[in-house]
């Protein structure tokens, strides 16, 4: 199980591909069109003003694109603040209640 802090959403493709290179002209239009509207619904329900993006194209062609609110707490930035091991901030009922505030907002836009 890989854990991440509330509010981290992971957005993933419908077929399997290893990166950008391999959706078609419809593809990564709608994919634009929901990294659109996931930034600001992530900010919103977090209340954060930066989101991370990640994308690894390790192992498998499976791509998957990691939305990580950056907290504003302690010195690390860019590459040293995702590295770190995540701070469970949240309980399990914490964490739901994120994931619903951000399908609201993300529904909003």
């Amino acid at each position: 199980m890989q854990s991440s802090s509330a509010g981290t959403v992971i957005l993933e493709t419908k077929r399997h591909l290893l990166d950008f290179g391999e959706m078609t002209p419809a593809e990564i239009a709608e994919f634009g069109s929901v990294v659109h509207r996931l930034v600001p619904a992530v900010k919103a329900a977090t209340g954060v003003q930066r989101v991370y993006l990640l994308a690894l194209m390790e192992r498998a062609p499976h791509f998957h694109l990691w939305f990580v609110p950056k907290k504003d707490v302690g010195e690390l930035r860019g590459v040293a603040y995702m590295a770190q091991t995540p701070p469970l901030s949240a309980s399990q009922s914490e964490a739901e209640a994120m994931s619903r505030a951000i399908r609201a907002a993300f529904e909003r836009t």
